[in-house]
C-alpha cells in the first residue's frame, strides 16, 4: 500500500526554487550519525545522508523512537525514487517465513534533496505508521473495513498516518508549528493546526488532501 504526506504534494514543483530562501530560519534539531540504519538499493551517498538525518530526528519523540526501532528491528529499508505526484509511499510485504524485511519506505528524490530534516522525519513517521499498522494487522489493506475515496485511497488509513505525522510535528515544534519560509514546513504546520482542532476537522482536511485523481501515479 502506498501513500504520501499529502500536504507536500502541491509544493513539490516549487521546492527547488524555494531552496535558496527556505533556510532563513535555521533548523535547531541535532544530527546524529548512525551507520546501522537500512537503506534500499540505489540510494546515493547524498540521499543516504539526508535520509539518515530524517531517521535520526524521528527519535525526538517516544512514538518516533518506537517507529524507528520497528524499521530497524524488521530490517525495513528507506529509499528514494522519482515520484510524479506523491511525496512517498510505504510498501508492507510479509515474507514466506513471516518476516517483514521485504517492506520498504520510498520518498520522492526531489523532496529528499531539498526539504529540511524535520520534514523528512515527519514523512518517515507517516510512512512508518503504515508499516506498523500492517505488521499489527490493523491496516485498511488487511482489515478492508475502511472508506475508500473515489481514487482508491483508504481514508481511515491516511487519517491514522497523518495523525502520527501531526503529533510528531507538534511535539517537536509546539502547537504553533515551525517558524519557517519553507512551503513544506508551512504545509506541516497546517496539518498540525488542523489536528489541534479536533478529529472532525482533521478528518475533513485529510479527505480534502487525499481526494486527488493523481494519487498513486507512478508508484509500482
Amino acid at each position: 500500500t502506498g501513500s504520501l504526506p499529502a500536504p507536500l504534494a502541491p509544493v513539490k514543483k516549487s521546492v527547488v526554487a524555494e531552496s535558496l530562501i527556505k533556510k532563513t530560519v535555521a533548523a535547531t534539531l541535532p544530527f546524529v550519525d548512525d551507520s546501522h540504519e537500512p537503506f534500499c538499493a540505489g540510494v546515493t551517498a547524498g540521499q543516504r545522508h539526508q535520509l539518515q538525518r530524517g531517521l535520526t530526528l524521528m527519535g525526538r519523540t517516544v512514538a518516533g523512537q518506537r517507529l524507528r526501532q520497528l524499521l530497524t528491528h524488521h530490517d525495513i529499508c528507506a529509499g528514494t525514487a522519482a515520484i510524479p505526484y506523491n511525496g512517498g509511499y510505504a510498501r508492507a510485504e510479509r515474507g514466506l517465513f513471516g518476516g517483514w524485511s521485504s517492506s520498504k519506505i520510498i520518498l520522492d528524490e526531489v523532496l529528499v534533496a531539498e526539504v529540511d530534516a524535520d520534514v523528512l522525519a515527519s514523512m518517515l513517521i507517516h510512512e512508518a505508521t503504515h508499516i506498523e499498522r500492517a505488521i499489527a494487522g490493523t491496516s485498511c489493506g488487511i482489515s478492508h473495513d475502511c472508506e475508500a475515496l473515489p481514487n482508491g485511497v483508504h481514508l481511515e488509513e491516511e487519517i491514522a498516518a497523518h495523525a502520527a505525522e501531526a503529533e510528531w510535528w507538534i511535539e517537536v515544534h509546539g502547537p504553533n508549528g515551525k517558524r519557517s519560509l519553507s512551503l513544506a514546513a508551512l504545509a506541516q504546520n497546517r496539518l498540525a493546526a488542523s489536528f489541534g482542532e479536533g478529529p472532525d476537522a482533521f478528518a475533513a482536511l485529510v479527505r480534502e488532501l487525499r481526494d486527488d485523481p493523481r494519487e498513486g501515479k507512478g508508484i509500482t
